[in-house]
C-alpha cells in the first residue's frame, strides 16, 4: 500500500463516525505527522509495520482517542 492509498482508506474509515470534513482533516493530520506524508505529493510505499501502524492507529481513533494523543502534539 502506498501512503496516498493509506490516506483514502483512513478516510473512508473515519467518514462514519466523524462526517467527510473532520475524517479528512484528521486524516492528513495522522498521515503528515506519523508518516510524513503532504497531500498532493506523490504517494510512496508503506512497509508491514505502517500499515499495522496505520490500522491501530484507526482503530484508536475510532474508539473516540483524540488525534492529539496519537500524534503528540496539539
Amino acid at each position: 500500500m502506498d501512503t496516498s492509498t493509506a490516506f483514502q482508506q483512513l478516510v473512508q474509515a473515519l467518514t462514519p463516525a466523524l462526517g467527510g470534513g473532520e475524517a479528512a482533516a484528521v486524516a492528513r493530520i495522522v498521515m503528515e505527522e506519523v508518516y510524513d506524508w503532504k497531500k498532493g505529493r506523490r504517494g510512496r510505499g508503506m512497509s508491514e509495520g505502517e500499515v499495522t501502524g496505520l490500522a491501530q492507529l484507526t482503530e484508536r481513533l475510532l474508539a473516540g482517542e483524540p488525534v492529539q494523543y496519537l500524534v503528540g502534539q496539539a
